[in-house]
Formats: structure tokens, sequence, C-alpha cells
């Protein structure tokens, strides 16, 4: 399964800008301490620009279920870090169903839902 979205990671952004800090300090802690040469190199390597690929995997969804809540999910974790987050909301009824159709997960119901006699659905299982 494919991810939804790729993105830039935020920790792997703040750890790419504090080791560039790193090296402007290197530098500017070598000036007039190192050959003109070696701190022209220095400063050099730090002016280069940061590159981020995108290693953020963004996965989500959105909707209403056969049940008539509706849920939000997202998770991004990345690749190249230990990053990870999630976010899971699920408890706003879209539609009003009676009670003798709400599912029924304390039972044994083949159907999983509390239906007073067995409905047959066309296709899909609901």
């Amino acid at each position: 399964m494919g991810a939804d979205n790729w993105a830039y990671c935020p920790q792997c952004r703040v750890k790419a800008i504090k080791a560039k800090e790193k090296l402007y300090d290197k530098a500017d802690k070598a000036y007039g301490k190192k050959p003109a040469s070696e701190y022209t190199a220095m400063l050099s390597e730090a002016e280069q620009p940061i590159k981020l690929d995108q290693t953020l995997r963004e996965d989500y969804g959105i909707g209403v279920g056969i049940d008539g809540i509706f849920g939000v999910n997202y998770t991004a974790s990345c690749t190249a870090c230990d990053f990870r987050f999630e976010y899971n909301k699920g408890d706003i009824r879209a539609v009003d169903i009676a009670e003798d159709y709400v599912q029924d997960a304390e039972n044994d119901n083949p159907f999983g839902y509390n239906y007073k006699r067995p409905f047959r659905f066309d296709g899909a299982d609901y």
C-alpha cells in the first residue's frame, strides 16, 4: 500500500539546522586561528543550502462509516529518523441510528450489529 503523501520531516529539519549551526560555529572559532584558505573552505561548507528529502510518510483517512460515525485518522512517520505522530478521532455520530441498529460488539453476532432479524445486503460485506 502506498502512502497518501510524502512530506518534509519537521524533526529532520531541526536536526539539519542544528548541524548547520555547528558548521558556522566551527568556522567562527577558526577565524584568525586557521589559514585563510581553510577558514574560507569551512565557511563555504556552512553556507551550502540545507538539502532535505521528503522522508515523512503521511497516511490519512476521513469519512463516515457504515455505523454512522464520522472519523478522522492521520499517521506520519519518518523513514530517516524516529519521528512519529498519530491522530485518531471517531466519536461524532453523523447519522442518528436507533439503538437496535448500533454495532453489537459484546454479542457473538455474525452480522456485527444488533438487528432483530438478519438482513442481506447486495454486494459488499457490511
